[in-house]
């Protein structure tokens, strides 16, 4: 009986030795396919805008960069990162072909974010000019991660670096997310915008209606009885043509927002004159709605 006990304790500290063995086990390296980068975005996010950057750069024409600046400044207050962190972001920018952002959206807006860049860096992270990195790392498969010096919430706290193609930037509040998406890659409920035109965007209608309270509260109030909203911009030669999706609960509710975009639009084009409404058209696919405007190319005085 007795050795009954002891070969009972050897198999029972053998069986917890090989789990501490498995949990010290370091994690795989981040995904190195990245042909899409949208992956690296984490799933708690509100929302998620790609931008094609290479025609944004057609369509802007001079200095598209101070452009996806202002961009930048709009979803992630530029004006708390640090003046050299923002110089930084804008060489970043300056070799881009290809952008993802994704932020969780409050009353305050874009306040954290992910911003996921492609393109082609041959130099190291720190010759672009970020020179207050710390905790370096090696993750492998080509990954680098470098942390920076504690910053205001929608500052960048973290850079992801695998040259020469992409870098992800994470604010302080999504890093754990961020560390979930990429180090381990185990988010699979995530926004995924379409991969054509030049912008497009997805997002969980309550967030939209979280920032748009203030403002507008009967259109957060209609907001959320939808479940999620998608933009879609596309250049084409005739003029932009824009498409807006919202999902909705139900099917007579999209019934209802069909009647009612028309009318939306009815209204717009008496304010501005490049809307026709003649160009716009609303349908409904069971409890979508799909709106498509066509906003004709302004022609540049001579």
């Amino acid at each position: 009986m007795r050795l009954r006990h002891v070969a009972s304790g050897v198999l029972l500290a053998a069986s917890l030795l090989a789990c501490a063995r498995e949990a010290r086990r370091p994690p795989a390296a981040p995904e190195h396919d990245v042909t899409r980068p949208v992956r690296f975005v984490p799933a708690d996010v509100d929302l998620v805008l790609r931008l094609d950057v290479r025609r944004f750069r057609e369509v802007v024409g001079a200095a598209p960069e101070l452009a996806l600046e202002r961009l930048w400044e709009g979803f992630g207050p530029g004006s708390e990162q640090p003046a050299d962190t923002r110089k930084a972001l804008t060489r970043l920018f300056e070799s881009c072909e290809s952008l993802w952002l994704g932020c969780r959206l409050s009353a305050m807006g874009c306040r954290d974010f992910t911003l996921v860049l492609r393109g082609q860096w041959q130099s190291s992270l720190r010759d672009f000019g970020f020179t207050d990195s710390r905790n370096k790392r090696d993750l492998g498969g080509g990954w680098l991660s470098y942390d920076f010096s504690s910053a205001p919430r929608s500052s960048i706290a973290r850079v992801y670096w695998k040259p020469p193609e992409l870098a992800v930037l994470v604010s302080s509040a999504e890093l754990d997310a961020a560390e979930r998406a990429i180090e381990q890659s185990a988010d699979s409920a995530r926004l995924e915008p379409s991969e054509d035109g030049l912008l497009s965007l997805v997002a969980r209608s309550r967030g939209l209606a979280r920032l748009m309270r203030e403002r507008s509260p009967k259109g957060a109030d209609w907001l959320e009885k939808s479940e999620q909203v998608e933009l879609h911009f596309d250049p084409t030669a005739g003029g932009t043509l824009a498409t807006f999706t919202v999902l909705f609960d139900d099917e007579a509710l999209a019934k209802r927002s069909t009647d009612a975009f028309r009318l939306l639009v009815t209204a717009v084009a008496g304010f501005d004159p490049r809307f026709n409404v003649n160009q716009v058209t609303a349908q409904q696919l069971g409890s979508s709605v799909i709106l498509r405007v066509v906003v004709p190319t302004q022609e540049r005085a001579p």
